[in-house]
């Protein structure tokens, strides 16, 4: 069964990618606010057909969810 965001809130939030394996990683929140963020590259923003993923170390603008009852990261953009 495919999860579902069942809520998501319109704040947006900056982090730095932890660590990305295939499918999925982590987003450290800069303001310390939360343990990591878990992230699955179908939250990440990419043109359609295009591979989705983030570099460890790399800065993103995020915005929260719930997904199957837990916090996850979507609509993640890349910034410089």
């Amino acid at each position: 069964m495919e999860s579902q965001v069942e809520t998501q809130s319109s704040a947006r939030h900056r982090g730095v990618c932890e660590k990305f394996s295939g499918t999925f990683g982590f987003i450290t929140p800069d303001d310390g606010s939360a343990k990591n963020i878990f992230v699955h590259f179908t939250g990440i923003v990419g043109r359609k057909g295009e591979f989705r993923t983030l570099e460890e170390g790399e800065q993103v603008e995020y915005s929260i969810a719930t997904r199957n009852g837990k916090p996850c990261a979507v609509d993640v953009v890349t910034i410089d």
